[in-house]
């Protein structure tokens, strides 16, 4: 912080305590996590406050009686504290972030110019929190909140402005899908991948909110976010075709969107009528986005089995961010494809009313041996304007021939293809033309509308339209026919990046490219078959079809490839343990060391193949401890684990600092748990080393699987201290609860991670670790009551994981639940 700071505030460590000049504009400082309470409470100037997004708390009454205009709230900010903007008479508007959990009592009481408000969607609303705020206008909040209007201090004349009648979806005739999209600042859809955003009418801003985030990514001008005002309209057969020119289907999972779900209908066995297995499979890539926790239960029960991404409330988007850039491909992949995938560059010219008969257009091209590769522009839903005239016309001088979709539509009068696009491609550009009728047309009027309109082709004569592509003079270089291009091309199909997309002719074309070895092609077809999108979800051909990519990288010595192989999530090493082939992960593991030692380096730097290294001889360390750890695996074990120790310990890295810390701990974890193994207490030493290193890394980046895995950690330690506790009470029983209290702390520890993992994330790796951390606070509670709470809420969770699953390896957990409540005479109610 700089000088001024230190003049115009106290501070206090990391909080700040005091505001102590009257400036107009004030701009907290960074670092800053917390505003104390009255701290801007004398500012009788301030117009203009900017809060760093380094500050998570405000306390109460810290900016009361400010006549601020504009206050912007930190993006990562948690808690308004009580009475935090009482009486800010000259304040508007408010954005709230929706990292806001908590907004205390009166918190905006008495703004009374305040007229714009939103209330994140997860936030517990103190009580009169918009007391006597008289000139609302526009509140933006959830159904669950209005139901609390009163007493959050809503004014009956703002809840009779505000509160939206609440759409409850049924089904009626209407299936018209009503599709409209956005994209970042309005740009044109041209070489956008459509992803479709499913919710329930109630829903809406939560889609609203999705939309923005998903465009606010660093690649998100490649997306266009497509909706509907007709959700049911997406459950109906005939919407399919259109439907499948979306790339990603992302269904918004809440208590709405299921009953909608089963309002549409269930069959026999409970699953909803519209699948979304299929739909993965047969009309486009299926991502469910789970945005409320512990309802993956009831989503399971009506769709079936099918992987999602957790939102919660948090803004958790980068599991979904990386996803899609997966699944879509990267601009890197698109410039390849853009290079090399296609042999020509057609133009196609339709009707916006004509999209079906469009699409079918593309699909009839590409079933032809001299159309099959073609790239088709095309103008999709824009209307035309100033803009979107100037972009038509060099895609017309950019193609090497047009391609008219022929209806009765195209004679219409004062439709922009007769007066514009055609004129532009006959007259001025002199393109090659080739009308394709799909509806039957009035010839005579058509030659009138259209001169020289030449040979009309039917959809349906697909010899005759092959020759007329064969006739296309194009300016591209003549295409290489290679498995990569094949690859390229069936990239394009999959995520209908200048094509249609058509999940089919894409799988096809990439198999066909993994047959001949094409390393990319055989690591997408296996991410394809481990995720179940477009594929049947399969384990053993993920495997197979990794282990080919292995070979193939193998053979062109690329290590980085081979390390994200092997140790990326869900990599190659972890599927064959999860096979239970501990030999081949083994192999694997000692492979790419040796691979590492005799390879030069090539573009990555000696930093990375260090860390590499590490990684690979720490995995190797808890594949030898894990598996049946016998005298000779337990050396194994701790030779790779001291080694990583070594190469690690006392090492700082500008870029890789997270890595080093997680390595550290996970090395230090293993080895204590090794030595733990051979009897030795000095085992914990390196746990509570491993316990800084993770608690530091946390602290510094509180990413969902950094804390799992400190999470982890503190188990392991709390589980020592509590034996310790044991041991010591043998000599000395009347200090026992003494002896225990730091395995308690440690397991309550544990036990408050793992409940904010479960509401981020309520996977059943996630409610397992809960069930087990609650199992632990129950044994180690000297009061039975509490006990009897924590041991009763861990049973629940085992038994619907057991019922959810049928997995057998949930019942010695069970099994040891139920010892300790027998033991304790704690009844199940």
């Amino acid at each position: 912080m700089g000088l001024l700071d230190f003049l115009f505030f106290d501070i206090e460590g990391d909080k700040l305590v005091k505001y102590k000049a009257n400036e107009k504009l004030i701009v907290v400082p960074k670092k800053i996590k917390t505003i104390g309470s009255y701290a801007f409470a004398d500012s009788t100037r301030a117009k203009d406050i900017v809060i760093p997004d380094s500050v998570t708390h405000i306390e109460s009454n810290a900016f009361q009686y400010v006549p601020a205009e504009n206050i912007y709230l930190s993006k990562k900010l948690e808690c308004i504290g009580t009475e935090c903007f009482l009486s800010c008479s000259n304040l508007t508007e408010i954005r709230i972030p929706h990292s806001v959990r908590e907004i205390k009592d009166r918190a905006f009481a008495d703004c009374k110019s305040l007229t714009k408000v939103n209330i994140p969607y997860g936030c517990k609303l103190g009580d009169n929190v918009f007391e006597n705020c008289n000139a609302l206008v526009e509140v933006d909040m959830s159904e669950k909140h209005w139901s609390q209007c009163q007493r959050i201090g809503l004014s009956q004349k703002t809840m009779n402005k505000n509160k939206s009648v609440k759409v409850e979806e049924k089904i009626t005739d209407s299936r018209n899908l009503n599709l409209k999209y956005k994209t970042r600042a309005n740009l044109p859809l041209l070489n956008k991948k459509y992803i479709f955003l499913h919710h329930a009418s109630a829903n809406i801003g939560r889609a609203e909110i999705l939309t923005k985030n998903i465009l606010d990514y660093e690649n998100g001008d490649k997306y266009a976010i497509w909706t509907t005002d007709n959700p049911m309209a997406v459950f109906h057969e005939e919407n399919k075709l259109e439907l499948s020119q979306m790339a990603v289907f992302i269904p918004m999972i809440t208590e709405e969107y299921l009953k909608m779900a089963r309002a549409y209908g269930v069959d026999e066995k409970g699953f909803c009528k519209f699948s979304l297995q299929k739909f993965n499979q047969e009309v486009a890539v299926v991502i469910p986005v789970f945005l409320e926790g512990g309802i993956e239960t009831k989503f399971n029960e009506l769709f079936g089995d099918l992987h999602g991404v957790f939102l919660g409330n948090q803004n958790l988007q980068m599991p979904l961010h990386n996803l899609l850039e997966t699944v879509l491909g990267s601009d890197k992949l698109n410039n390849l494809i853009n290079k090399q995938a296609f042999s020509k560059d057609l133009f196609l010219s339709y009707r916006k009313k004509d999209r079906q008969q469009a699409i079918e257009v593309m699909k009839q091209i590409h079933n032809t041996e001299y159309g099959k590769d073609a790239a088709i522009w095309f103008d999709d839903f824009l209307m035309p304007g100033e803009d979107f005239g100037k972009q038509i016309r060099e895609m017309l001088k950019q193609a090497d021939a047009m391609i008219l979709s022929v209806t009765p539509n195209l004679l219409e009068k004062g439709n922009y293809v007769k007066n514009i696009e055609y004129p532009d491609a006959k007259n001025k550009l002199n393109k090659h033309i080739i009308p394709v009728e799909t509806i039957s047309t009035n010839r005579q009027q058509l030659e009138t509308d259209f001169p020289d309109i030449g040979d009309i082709i039917q959809l349906s004569n697909k010899e005759k339209l092959n020759t007329s592509l064969q006739r296309v003079e194009t300016s591209n270089k003549e295409k290489e026919n290679t498995p990569f291009t094949t690859y390229l091309l069936a990239m394009a199909f999959l995520t209908g990046y200048r094509v249609e997309k058509d999940m089919e002719r894409g799988l096809k074309l990439l198999r066909s490219a993994a047959e001949q070895s094409e390393v990319h092609a055989c690591r997408h077809l296996g991410f394809l078959h481990l995720s179940g999108r477009g594929v049947p979800r399969d384990f053993k051909q993920t495997i197979y079809w990794y282990q080919k990519a292995y070979d193939l990288y193998k053979e062109q010595k690329d290590l980085k490839s081979i390390f994200d192989l092997l140790y990326g999530e869900d990599g190659l090493l972890l599927l064959y343990m999860a096979e239970n082939d501990v030999p081949k992960a083994t192999l694997l593991g000692k492979e790419f060391l040796k691979m590492l030692k005799d390879t030069p380096a090539g573009e990555e730097s000696e930093e990375e193949r260090m860390l590499w290294k590490a990684r690979a001889m720490a995995e190797l360390g808890d594949i030898h401890f894990d598996v049946n750890p016998s005298e000779d695996r337990l050396y194994e074990a701790s030779k790779n684990n001291i080694a990583v120790l070594e190469m690690l310990i006392g090492y700082e890295s500008a870029d890789y600092q997270d890595e080093v810390d997680r390595l550290k701990g996970y090395a230090s974890c293993n080895e204590g748990l090794v030595i733990l193994q051979e009897g030795n207490i000095l085992g914990k030493d390196y746990l509570e080393r491993a316990e800084s290193y993770y608690r530091q890394l946390v602290e510094r980046n509180p990413l969902h699987q950094y804390r799992k895995e400190y999470s982890g950690v503190l188990v392991e330690l709390a589980i020592l201290l509590r034996e310790e506790a044991i041991y010591k009470s043998r000599s000395d029983f009347s200090r026992s609860v003494e002896f225990m209290e730091p395995a308690r702390k440690l397991f309550h520890k544990v036990l408050d991670i793992d409940r904010q993992l479960v509401e981020e994330a309520p996977t059943i790796n996630n409610r397992e670790s809960l069930a087990i951390a609650l199992y632990h606070c129950g044994v180690v509670a000297v009061d039975n009551n509490e006990s009897a709470s924590y041991l009763r809420e861990a049973l629940a969770i085992v038994e619907k994981l057991i019922d959810e699953t049928n997995d057998k390896n949930f019942k010695p957990l069970h099994k040891a639940i139920r010892s300790v409540m027998r033991r304790r005479f704690i009844r199940k109610k």
